[in-house]
């Protein structure tokens, strides 16, 4: 299997990200009742005063340039958990312009006001982070190396699905997703330890080792060569700078393994990164602190 076809099998789990998926479902809705429940939607006060009854249409707006992300999952949630018509304009992926419509919402007035925040919060959220990994797979403007989110996820899966909508890697969705031989991990146990542990129980299977240093990164390889059967390995280089980066890649030689790059990478720095040979760059910045796009929405 060559080396893309690999980064797709272990690292783009999008094809999980979807409303037919069980799993992804239920967290899904999971989310949207949760934040209903801090909303306290049944105690909408004002709402409830003004005994507001009739049926009304309200737009969703962009107020700035961005790429969509969250139609699939709000589509969902109102047409099976209220009674509200979600019509779409765009779908996810779409770039969406200032003061464009991204869609209508229809239905009791009473429960579109109920329900505006939180439909707006999904969107807003994904779209902000679809956007952000859009503009950095643009900067890089290569197919290599591939832009990829981390753990660091308020949203779980949900921020996930957004970096995939985004064209970014989604990396592991959860801790069975895997094998990941992290720093915490070799604190309890060695990089040729935890190799000739884990090697012989597993098939056909990627086994990604973070290292902290060069001499690390060529140990890794080299235990992984004298155990490895059947099994792919890729390292990751956690806060090494671009430069010791590409010199580690230079030493190692070996296009087999996947390299990944993670710790530290913002917009400044991001092309520096992409000039050392690292197949993927990670970063949490992704999804722990990428800005919600302006939305509103607005009773017509």
């Amino acid at each position: 299997m060559n080396k893309q076809k690999l980064i797709l099998k272990f690292f783009q789990k999008a094809n999980q990200l979807k409303i037919s998926n069980r799993t992804y479902r239920q967290t899904v809705i999971f989310l949207f009742k949760w934040l209903l429940a801090n909303d306290e939607i049944k105690t909408d006060i004002t709402s409830q005063l003004l005994k507001l009854r009739s049926k009304k249409t309200a737009r969703i707006i962009s107020h700035e340039t961005a790429t969509v992300a969250g139609i699939e999952e709000i589509s969902y949630l109102l047409h099976h958990l209220t009674q509200l018509s979600f019509k779409p304009l765009l779908k996810d992926g779409n770039s969406v312009k200032n003061n464009q419509v991204i869609a209508k919402v229809q239905g009791p007035v009473n429960e579109i006001l109920t329900y505006e925040r939180t439909i707006i919060n999904f969107l807003q959220r994904m779209s902000g982070i679809a956007t952000q990994t859009k503009n950095f797979i643009s900067l890089i403007d290569s197919p290599s190396p591939q832009i990829a989110a981390t753990r660091k996820t308020p949203w779980g899966s949900l921020d996930k699905k957004a970096v995939a909508v985004g064209g970014g890697l989604t990396h592991r969705l959860s801790l069975k997703d895997g094998i990941l031989i992290k720093d915490n991990h070799l604190k309890l146990t060695s990089i040729p330890q935890a190799l000739k542990i884990i090697l012989p129980q597993i098939n056909h299977q990627l086994i990604e080792v973070e290292v902290k240093n060069q001499a690390e990164a060529l140990q890794t390889l080299n235990i992984f060569n004298q155990l490895n059967q059947d099994n792919y390995l890729a390292i990751m280089f956690d806060n090494f700078s671009a430069p010791e980066i590409k010199k580690t890649v230079v030493r190692l030689n070996n296009q087999s393994v996947i390299y990944e790059a993670s710790g530290g990478i913002n917009e400044a720095n991001l092309l520096s990164f992409a000039q050392t040979g690292a197949d993927i760059i990670s970063l949490g910045a992704l999804t722990h602190s990428t800005r919600a796009i302006n939305l509103s929405l607005e009773i017509i």
